[in-house]
């Protein structure tokens, strides 16, 4: 739309944390938190032409913080 200023995402850094352990030669267990800091950001790819005062924003926005746990047995 003319005259319309669309939304343009801030630069941002994200903080993840990864750790894996072989507790016996087959097992591994891993554990993963991603967002660490539960940071607030837009990834530009993910944001239509969205006018910058839109009640939708938040819509948008990456995952806060998330965990992750997994075990693997190798034979």
């Amino acid at each position: 739309m003319p005259g319309t200023q669309y939304y343009q995402s801030p630069g941002y850094g994200v903080v993840d944390f990864y750790a894996h352990w072989t507790p016996i030669p087959r097992l591994e267990l891993g554990l993963g938190v991603r967002n660490l800091t539960d940071r607030t950001y837009w990834m530009a790819g993910d944001i239509p032409l969205v006018s910058s005062n839109s009640a939708t924003l938040d819509r948008y926005t990456g995952a806060g913080r998330t965990l992750s746990a997994s075990l693997a047995w190798s034979w």
